[in-house]
């Protein structure tokens, strides 16, 4: 499971004057982001099928839409380091790996070397539908002032994602 930043536009140009009160601002990297977050649970084994979406302001934690992405049938899960509440991980009675990260002025990294390229390599998975949903398509930015409407927009572009990451197997079965 990841999530993503999806920028809303910041105009005020409307009759109140205002910005859209669905959305949130956030903190990422030093820099502040206007909008939503994308949120998605993605099967590990074979190609990277998104099994389920969210869509949330941008101010939610990650950590808090953990328990909105199993299905019951989780071996493990794998998530980057803001899922790393040691609750989280009794709570779900499985093998948790969760990816640690270097910050500034440390140098302690929970996992070690050979696990953590085995991870990052499972986490590229989860990155992926990203890359194609964003950058591919271009839905980068929010269109709709409701996060009702742009979690439906979400919701149809993600099994589009299946499809197009499945299109080899499709094409050879038809």
């Amino acid at each position: 499971m990841d999530a993503t930043l999806l920028a809303a536009p910041v105009s005020k140009q409307n009759i109140r004057k205002t910005r859209d009160p669905k959305m949130s601002s956030t903190r990422k990297n030093n820099r502040w982001h206007f909008g939503a977050k994308g949120h998605i649970g993605v099967q590990t084994q074979g190609q990277p099928i998104i099994h389920s979406t969210e869509i949330t302001k941008a101010k939610v934690h990650d950590g808090q839409m953990l328990e909105g992405f199993q299905h019951g049938n989780e071996q493990a899960l794998f998530g980057d380091s803001a899922y790393a509440k040691q609750a989280d991980k009794r709570q779900t009675r499985q093998a948790a790996s969760i990816m640690g990260s270097r910050t500034a002025g440390t140098a302690i990294i929970p996992c070690p070397r050979l696990k953590r390229n085995a991870i990052a390599g499972i986490r590229t998975k989860v990155e992926n539908p990203f890359r194609v949903i964003k950058h591919l398509w271009g839905h980068r930015k929010l269109r709709y002032k409701s996060l009702a409407k742009n979690a439906a927009q979400l919701a149809r572009l993600c099994p589009l994602s299946n499809v197009f990451f499945c299109r080899r197997e499709l094409l050879a079965a038809g």
